[in-house]
């Protein structure tokens, strides 16, 4: 299955965000990564056929008046509660397959948060295998404090939050130990820097790798040390590092959503 067209168009960019460079002299570096986030919004919510918004692009400092503004101007009269898939980028930030993810998850019908870690002052991309005690305590702040965000969001389905994270965010979600998600979707990596997979043992887990990864190991994928939810490793046969565009990744990463979670 391709992308679907009707999900996904750019129509706002962070370059013409609206904020000044006096009012982000006023935030925080924690804050910065959520306000220059991507959100890409399903159509099925949509007032537009294609809609794709940023948090960022508002002059809006308050999380109510963003949610608010998202709610009165974009989504159809009819929508009541939004499942949310809170996505963590790569190390070399939101590019090629953070973008093809949260482009998947639209197609799916969840709204998708990619908080940008590159928005903090001196962040500089770290894609070897040193410093992940570094990255990892980085990341995880940068989980905290969106998740914190997303549940103040009135519009929010609070039994629909679900963390996925690509390369360095999939080895960030191995590090992970929060339980204010659903489930974990760890992407294109072996959990080996964080020992194994930390998420709590009543948290499904769903890790997807490609066969054919680049980095070493990370093709044979992590440990998943449960089975609750349908908690599972896939090894896409063929695939490398990046499988956003596998038909069998998406395919899994649909049926983990729908049937982990149910209640």
């Amino acid at each position: 299955m391709k992308h679907s067209i009707l999900s996904l168009f750019l129509i706002l960019t962070l370059t013409s965000c609206a904020i000044t460079q006096p009012q982000l002299g006023q935030i925080t570096e924690i804050e910065r990564t959520w306000k220059f986030a991507q959100t890409v919004l399903p159509a099925k919510y949509s007032t537009m056929e294609m809609n794709h918004l940023a948090p960022g692009f508002y002059e809006y400092q308050l999380l109510d008046d963003w949610s608010r503004d998202i709610k009165e101007k974009h989504f159809k009269k009819n929508v009541d509660k939004v499942p949310v898939v809170l996505h963590m980028h790569g190390c070399t930030g939101i590019q090629g397959a953070d973008g093809g993810w949260a482009h998947n998850y639209a197609d799916m019908g969840y709204l998708t948060i990619m908080p940008n870690s590159f928005k903090r002052p001196n962040r500089r991309s770290m894609c070897d295998s040193r410093n992940w005690l570094y990255r990892s305590q980085l990341r995880i702040e940068e989980i905290d404090y969106a998740i914190e965000q997303v549940l103040k969001i009135p519009w929010v389905d609070q039994n629909k939050i679900f963390l996925s994270g690509f390369s360095e965010g999939g080895n960030t979600l191995s590090f992970y130990k929060g339980e204010k998600f659903q489930a974990y979707i760890i992407i294109g990596t072996n959990c080996k820097h964080a020992g194994g997979i930390r998420a709590p043992k009543n948290i499904p887990v769903l890790n997807i790798v490609g066969q054919l990864d680049h980095y070493p190991g990370y093709g044979e994928g992590c440990n998943v040390n449960r089975s609750i939810g349908g908690s599972r490793r896939v090894i896409v046969r063929g695939a490398g590092h990046d499988v956003s565009n596998e038909d069998q990744a998406r395919l899994v990463a649909r049926e983990f959503l729908e049937n982990c979670c149910k209640r």
